[in-house]
């Protein structure tokens, strides 16, 4: 089986299209396997964190993300994914909106 993993990843390249005519991606819960550069090439890790509120949050957040590097930097991994960090700006929807009425008043 997959190997439960801190790091959420996307795994995809040329998996077909999702229902709306783009790409369609797999969400991992463990690394994507790439034994060869085709399928490095083809691969894509991204890696979401959101504001830091605190320097423990930073590190929260941050860790996962140095262990998962340490190890395709390792003797063991030959090929490695593309890998990129997404930083969201916003709160998520559900935390924006909680006490908020669903509909303002007309």
């Amino acid at each position: 089986g997959r190997s439960r993993s801190a790091a959420p990843s996307l795994g995809g390249g040329g998996r077909g299209r999702g229902a709306n005519g783009g790409a369609r991606f797999d969400v991992l819960r463990g690394l994507p396997k790439v034994d060869c550069e085709d399928a490095a090439r083809s691969t894509a890790v991204a890696y979401v964190v959101r504001p830091f509120g605190t320097q423990k949050d930073e590190q929260r957040q941050l860790g996962p993300i140095v262990i998962v590097e340490a190890s395709y930097t390792g003797p063991t991994h030959s090929h490695a994914p593309a890998r990129l960090v997404v930083a969201l700006e916003e709160p998520l929807a559900a935390e924006r909106d909680v006490g908020r009425p669903a509909l303002a008043p007309a």
